[in-house]
C-alpha cells in the first residue's frame, strides 16, 4: 500500500473540499423573485458575493455590463481571461462573440474582487456554462495563467488550459495565426 504524507494529504483535502465545493455551487437557490442559479466558482476562495441580471452591452471580448436584479447596473471583468484589445488583431471578433453569446442574456455572477476601475472580476455562466471556459474553447481570449495560478482553482485552471490547448491544436480563432501577440504585451508595447 502507498504512503502518503501529510503534506500531500493536506493538498489532497484541501483540492477534494474544492472541487466538492464547486459541486456544490452548480445548485440552484430560491431567491424573491424565483429560482437563481448559483455559479460554479474557479477560485481558490470563496465568492465576494453573488448576483445575476440581465446584460446589457459588451465593451470588448473580456467586459461587459449588466443590470442586475436590483435595477443596479454594473460592470465587469471576467476572471482569468485576457481579451485582444478591441484595436488589436481578433479584438473585434472576440467582442463580438461575447456580444452574441451574451446581450439580452440573464446571466449569474461570482465576484473574486473589484479591479482598480471599479468593475467587479468575476466568473460569468449563462445557464450553468462558465463563459470564460466558452470564450477559451472558441479562441477568443488568452487564459490569463499569471493571475490564474494564484487565484484559479486547480481543477479549473486544468480545464481552462485544455480549453486553450483544444483551441491552438485546432487553429480557432486568435489561433488561426502562427504567434498572435497575447494582450498584455499588446498594451505593454503601446505604452513604451
Amino acid at each position: 500500500m502507498m504512503r502518503i504524507g501529510r503534506q500531500k494529504r493536506t493538498v489532497f483535502g484541501a483540492v477534494a473540499l474544492s472541487l466538492l465545493l464547486g459541486l456544490a455551487g452548480c445548485l440552484k437557490h430560491g431567491s424573491g423573485d424565483g429560482q437563481q442559479a448559483v455559479v460554479d466558482t474557479p477560485f481558490v476562495r470563496p465568492a465576494q458575493q453573488q448576483y445575476s441580471g440581465q446584460v446589457l452591452q459588451v465593451s470588448d471580448g473580456d467586459s461587459l455590463r449588466l443590470r442586475d436584479e436590483h435595477g443596479r447596473e454594473r460592470r465587469i471583468r471576467l476572471a482569468f481571461v485576457d481579451a485582444p484589445e478591441t484595436d488589436q488583431a481578433h479584438g473585434q471578433a472576440s467582442a463580438r462573440a461575447l456580444r452574441d453569446k451574451l446581450v439580452g442574456e440573464r446571466v449569474a455572477v461570482a465576484v473574486l474582487e473589484r479591479d482598480q476601475y471599479k468593475r467587479d472580476v468575476a466568473a460569468v455562466s449563462l445557464e450553468g456554462e462558465d463563459i470564460g471556459l466558452w470564450l477559451l474553447g472558441r479562441g477568443m481570449v488568452w487564459h490569463y495563467q499569471s493571475i490564474a495560478r494564484r487565484q484559479q482553482d486547480p481543477a479549473a485552471f486544468e480545464r481552462y488550459q485544455a480549453a486553450e490547448s483544444g483551441a491552438r491544436t485546432q487553429r480557432q480563432g486568435l489561433w488561426q495565426e502562427r504567434q498572435p501577440q497575447p494582450p498584455w504585451a499588446y498594451r505593454r508595447d503601446r505604452r513604451q
